[in-house]
Order: structure tokens, then C-alpha cells, then sequence
């Protein structure tokens, strides 16, 4: 071989060597885009509405966000402005990556069916402070044992867009009960023991009542016109985070703590919320900035998280020690904590202690006094707030929620 063509058979050499470590260099990333809401959104003309995305290897500033319909409800990195009545749909992209919601722009009207009640307690006589109570959405709660209604409902073979059986104009909830312990860690928890923790037999059917919510008022903002409420009675279970592991994002580390990146996030603003309540009820809950650090207490934030506009949330350490809010202002046993829980509650596998003459189980804060790294904080039967008691991904812990509401929008 001559001395050019050496020089040409480097020269290629070394281009192919370029183009390959190039490409080595430059591999594809893995681009994920998930819009949060789903289903059709109602909005009231003249509001607004944030829009939740989970992205990864995507910056925000990057999303190219559209409206079917400008004239109906505009949308602005992600934030939705209702014009005007009618429907459009809103639209998310990151290259070829798409996701929609559908928009409904309604009128704003008053929820005559959302009722005000006062209730005066023993606790009220107590401390001299008047309790009040809103009933607003449903979910399944208690156990029927009637056994011709019972009857009635195995012979209905079709439910409703809820998952509900009809019967009589009440809705009913068919569980079949499953041990929601089996298999975690090493709980070790047996079918035969199993009624122990949840008064429900392995394998049995129940029905329960789809009943209205019943919600304690915990802040009233007159200068705002809105109302903080939070739900009196333990209604669900959910784990805090399915698979605890830390994760990179956007050149981050999301802590599984995160309550933003957590899975019973996820499940309360779609699941539950879309079970819970109807189009008309969505139009007078406002979306709530919450705070996911705890910068209001005297301990170093280990683990930061991102404030978050949510429509329904898990209350923290700060809210239920909040004096203001009617709870003791430390985190030791304490009647203001502690809850009732509801059959269906149980039936998920919340475990239940007597309390008097009902039932405890332990709930879910977004964060405590602190973050920790693997452990979820929660309230126990007797009301005392744990920082440190819990795997994330335990999976039968109580939920108790906090929204906030229009008070324009409540007869009373």
C-alpha cells in the first residue's frame, strides 16, 4: 500500500472512530409526558386552573401547550383561563409526545344541595369553640347487614360510571375482602389472624352505603370568601409511595417522601377525587397552594419538595397542631386527632383500635416535623402525630383529606 493511499485509509479510520464515539455520545434519552388530569374538567367562566405534569429528561419551559377553542378557555404554561361557556381541548406536546383534557367552561351557580350544619359537641362546651360541619360529595362508609337488601343488590348483575350498585335510590359499594397484608415485608399478618387487625373474614362479601362526606370546617377566610375543611372520619387507604426508592429528575433528586412525586398524590386528585364528587361539587372546590416543606417548624429541611396547587391534599404536621384550626398545639394524644374509621376504610385493611365505643386507625400526613428518608409520618388511634413510624409503601394507612371550598358557592 502506498503512502496516499495510508493517508486515505487513516483519514477514514479516524472519521469512522469520530462518528462513532458521536454517536455513543449523543444516545437517545428516554422522554416521558404525563398529564395528571384526566377525563373532562369543569370550570366555572372567569376562574382559573392549573394543569399537573409528570415529565422526565423534559424541561417545563420546553412543553408547547394549545387550546381546540382560545375563545372558551385560553391555557398558558399549563395554566387554563375559563372566556367563556362552551368546551374545548386542552392540549400538552414535547415532540412527537402528546397528552389532552377535555374543558367544559360552566356558569357559576350556587351548590343549593351542599348544606351547613352546626353541630355543638361535648368538646365544643369544652373549649367554648363552635364546630361546624359541611356534608358535600359521597364515598362508600358504612356496612349493611340487611339481608333483604343485600338480597336485592346480588341479583343487580350492572353498576353505575361509579362502580356502584343502585338499588332503592341508594348506591352501594360490593367489596370482596382480600388480606391487603399478605406478602408485605414481614408483617407475616395471616388470613385467620386478619380479623383481628380489620373485623373483616378473608374472603367475604360486603356491601357498603355510598354516604355524603362529612367534612369539619376548619378555617373560615372571610376576606377570601373560602372555607379550609377537612374530612372527620378516615375514609380510604392508600400507601404514600408504591416503590421508595430516590429518583433523577431535571438533574434533581426526588426523595420518595416527596409528597409531589407520591403515589397517594396521584390517587387522591384522580381516583378518589373522581369517585368523591360529582361536576357541580368540582365547581365550588378551589384549588389550594399547600406548602410540601416544613419551613414553619424549627427543624432543617433534609429533603426539600416543591409547594404544589392541588384540589384535594393530605393535611401536614403544621395543619393538625394548628391551634387556629381548633387541635391541640403539640403532637400528643389528643381527641382533636383522633378519627373514626369508616367501614369501607376497614375493609381496605385499615387497621382498627377501640376507641370508645368505635373505631381508630392511624392516617397519613403529607410530611411531619421533618423529613425522613424512608418513613412516612401519620396520627395514631389515640391521635398523637408520629414522625417516624411507617415504610412509605405500608398499604393499609388511613386517609383523611383537607380541601378548600368557594363560600359563595354554599347555601346555608
Amino acid at each position: 500500500m502506498n503512502n496516499m493511499h495510508k493517508k486515505l485509509f487513516l483519514i477514514f479510520t479516524i472519521s469512522i472512530c469520530i462518528f462513532l464515539y458521536g454517536c455513543s455520545q449523543n444516545e437517545p434519552k428516554d422522554y416521558k409526558l404525563t398529564l395528571l388530569d384526566t377525563g373532562t374538567i369543569y370550570i366555572e367562566q372567569g376562574d382559573i386552573k392549573k394543569l399537573e405534569v409528570l415529565t422526565e429528561n423534559i424541561n417545563a419551559e420546553d412543553l408547547v401547550w394549545s387550546s381546540s377553542t382560545p375563545f372558551v378557555a385560553s391555557v398558558k404554561n399549563g395554566i387554563i383561563t375559563a372566556n367563556n361557556l362552551g368546551d374545548t381541548t386542552i392540549t400538552v406536546k414535547y415532540n412527537e409526545l402528546s397528552e389532552y383534557v377535555f374543558i367544559k367552561v360552566i356558569e357559576h351557580e350556587v351548590a343549593e344541595e351542599v348544606e351547613l350544619y352546626k353541630i355543638y359537641t361535648e368538646y365544643n362546651k369544652a373549649t367554648n369553640r363552635d364546630e361546624e360541619y359541611i356534608y358535600i360529595g359521597h364515598y362508600p362508609q358504612t356496612r349493611i347487614f340487611s339481608l333483604a337488601v343485600i338480597s336485592e343488590l346480588e341479583k343487580l348483575e350492572t353498576t353505575n360510571e361509579f362502580g356502584y350498585y343502585e338499588y332503592d335510590g341508594e348506591q352501594y359499594a360490593k367489596v370482596t375482602i382480600k388480606n391487603e397484608y399478605e406478602g408485605y415485608r414481614d408483617w407475616n399478618i395471616t388470613d385467620e389472624a386478619y380479623p383481628y387487625y380489620t373485623k373483616f373474614k378473608v374472603g367475604e362479601v360486603a356491601y357498603f352505603k355510598v354516604e355524603p362526606i362529612k367534612w369539619r370546617i376548619l378555617y373560615h377566610d372571610y376576606e377570601a370568601n373560602s372555607i379550609l375543611l377537612f374530612s372527620t372520619a378516615i375514609l380510604d387507604t392508600c400507601e404514600f409511595k408504591n416503590n421508595p426508592k430516590e429518583i433523577e429528575q431535571d438533574g434533581k433528586i426526588i426523595y420518595p417522601t416527596n409528597y409531589e412525586h407520591s403515589d397517594v398524590r396521584k390517587w387522591l386528585l384522580n381516583d378518589f377525587y373522581n369517585a368523591a364528587f360529582n361536576a357541580f361539587e368540582d365547581s365550588i372546590i378551589i384549588p389550594t397552594l399547600i406548602e410540601n416543606d416544613p419551613t414553619t417548624t424549627d427543624y432543617e429541611i433534609t429533603y426539600p419538595a416543591n409547594d404544589t396547587l392541588d384540589k384535594i391534599f393530605l393535611p401536614s404536621y403544621d395543619d393538625i397542631t394548628n391551634s387556629l384550626y381548633g387541635f391541640e398545639s403539640n403532637g400528643y394524644v389528643s381527641k382533636t386527632r383522633a378519627a373514626v374509621t369508616s367501614d369501607y376504610a376497614s375493609s381496605q385493611g385499615a387497621s382498627s383500635s377501640a376507641l370508645g365505643d368505635q373505631y381508630s386507625s392511624m392516617w397519613l400526613l403529607r410530611w411531619g416535623l421533618r423529613y425522613t428518608k424512608n418513613y412516612s409520618s401519620v396520627v395514631d388511634y389515640e391521635g398523637y402525630a408520629i414522625e417516624k413510624s411507617f415504610y412509605l409503601d405500608a398499604p393499609t394507612l388511613g386517609i383523611r383529606v383537607c380541601m378548600t371550598i368557594d363560600a359563595s358557592k354554599v347555601s346555608r
